[in-house]
């Protein structure tokens, strides 16, 4: 068999860019890493795992924490800073031994002319509350501020019901719903959010699509006339080739180095609208673009902005600004879009989490939900796994929450599992159309808006393993939300649930359960244990 000489470009030098190298000395043991994505989504769902082999490499990207598992020693490396560029770890074993954690930071160059991100190194017996330490030392040096979160974010999105073929009769129809449900305090939702499918084309967000009559405009006072918070999905990066933007300002997108011409990618959205380009924040035209689109939204009543398809603004290529980075670039349009709607409220959605600080009001923690148990399962794996963020990088969304039984197959235990979802993190957003639950299931919802565990924390977690219960507090008095992800029953002492021996507790997820002794708990099934007052 004939081989041929790949065409591909020879290997490039890299020594230019930033590289540290940490030197760990944890001692002998087991030893244990946290590894984090900047991505909503994740390649390898496995946050908390042992380390070994006698020689291999572990990625992080953002903060890493390794230790000695055995003698309960940690250390965490983290980037207080994204300002220029993401910040990556490879954490090395040589021999068998935890040897050293090397930094890159691939968009500052090791030269002195531009400073690197800003890093932390923290050192204790307890990797969640190192965790916790770093997330509230980035938010400070970002300018955070202090979140009021004592009530859950509620609300109605029409996406996981309709995805992009929603109506507008689809949509108006389930506003009256919502606006009936708050009334009569079934459902007390505050956002109604306009989804993907509304707008003409990929890049053209104030233009309807052809099945849409009614205006924007009076879509969002009618949602406010009703007492609710007017929302609307967005990509403000993304344009497709048939947009209108594009054709008349080619030259506000982001080129291919190697072409010069814009750089064009697939995106997820149907042909012919499938091959999107990326907006380029460095030029001044592009900014004020971004600040007339976001204040003509906001003239027009919007009030809560769903910015979606963010982490795609990293993309290489060539800008205006021949020496910005593309974090910089990104941050930039962020800036501008702030500056264009100061006081509205702001969700990231696939948007990386440390350069976005300081610019979004709530961030998206976990990937697409569906009504389909391995999905909730894994999306609530990512929720958990971002812990240390809850209410202080954001107001973390788990995605929506997913209690629906037509147009799914969850059973009483799994809706309970993705209700319990929100109720952790404080945002518990739906898809779900009202009037086809049960009073089961909505009750379930109603759950889900009304408690919000607050200082969330894992009890437990084993390394390769996911933790069972999360202790917080609810009004201010102890909470545990107990999360049997696992395939076979499982019991759960007081100890466990962190309750005092002969206390006697409820349930408010709503299940008919006696909690007295501990909880027993079948498989794909969920608990939200208080002590009964």
């Amino acid at each position: 068999m004939k081989s041929k000489a790949s065409s591909l470009p020879l290997f490039q030098p890299v020594s230019d860019r930033y590289r540290r190298v940490l030197p760990l000395q944890l001692g002998t043991g087991c030893y244990v890493m946290y590894s984090h994505s900047e991505s909503m989504e994740v390649a390898d769902e496995r946050f908390f795992r042992k380390i070994f082999l006698y020689d291999d490499e572990y990625t992080s990207c953002g903060v890493v924490v390794v230790g000695n598992a055995t003698a309960k020693r940690y250390v965490l490396v983290g980037a207080l800073t994204a300002w220029r560029s993401l910040t990556h770890f490879v954490v090395r074993l040589r021999g068998a031994v935890l040897d050293t954690i090397e930094v890159r930071q691939e968009d500052i160059p090791d030269d002195g002319s531009v400073p690197p991100e800003e890093l932390v190194i923290l050192e204790g017996d307890n990797w969640c509350e190192l965790l916790r330490r770093y997330a509230r030392l980035a938010a400070e040096k970002n300018g955070v501020a202090p979140m009021k979160a004592a009530a859950s974010i509620t609300g109605y999105l029409c996406w996981y019901y309709y995805y992009d073929t929603v109506s507008e009769a689809d949509f108006l129809e389930n506003a009256e719903y919502m606006y009936q449900a708050r009334r009569n305090g079934v459902y007390p939702a505050e956002l109604i959010q306009l989804d993907d499918g509304y707008q003409a084309c990929q890049g053209d967000w104030l233009e309807l699509a052809p099945t849409w009559t009614t205006s924007l405009k009076e879509i969002a006072q009618g949602i406010a006339a009703h007492g609710h918070t007017p929302g609307i999905w967005v990509m403000p990066f993304v344009a497709a080739t048939t947009s209108r933007l594009f054709r008349e300002h080619p030259q506000w997108f982001v080129k291919d180095l190697a072409t010069g011409e814009p750089k064009v990618f697939n995106g997820w959205a149907q042909p012919p609208n499938h091959q999107w380009l990326i907006l380029d924040a460095t030029n001044p035209e592009v900014i004020a673009h971004f600040k007339t689109l976001f204040r003509t939204l906001h003239d027009w009543g919007f009030r809560y902005f769903k910015l979606d398809g963010m982490g795609f603004a990293l993309q290489a290529g060539l800008r205006h600004d021949t020496k910005a980075t593309p974090v910089a670039a990104y941050r930039a349009g962020l800036q501008a879009i702030r500056e264009a709607i100061p006081d509205d409220f702001i969700l990231g959605c696939n948007a990386p989490y440390t350069p976005t600080l300081g610019f979004c009001n709530a961030n998206r923690v976990s990937r697409d939900i569906a009504a389909d148990w391995e999905m909730v399962r894994d999306g609530w794996k990512e929720t958990i796994a971002r812990f240390w963020m809850y209410d202080t990088w954001y107001r973390c969304d788990p995605d929506v929450v997913v209690v629906r039984e037509e147009l799914g197959n969850l059973t009483p235990g799994e809706a309970r599992f993705s209700a319990l979802t929100g109720v952790v993190t404080g945002v518990a957003i739906t898809s779900d159309k009202l009037p086809f639950l049960s009073p089961v299931r909505l009750a379930m919802l109603t759950t889900a808006a009304k408690f919000h565990l607050q200082d969330a924390i894992p009890d437990d977690w084993p390394e390769n393993e996911w933790p069972e219960v999360i202790h917080g507090t609810i009004n201010g008095r102890h909470a545990a939300a107990v999360f049997n992800w696992r395939d076979t029953p499982r019991s759960y002492t007081l100890e466990q649930l962190g309750f005092p021996p002969n206390r006697q507790l409820k349930d408010l997820m709503g299940a008919v359960r006696t909690v007295w002794g501990g909880l027993a708990l079948p498989p794909h099934d969920a608990a939200l244990i208080v002590e009964r007052v």
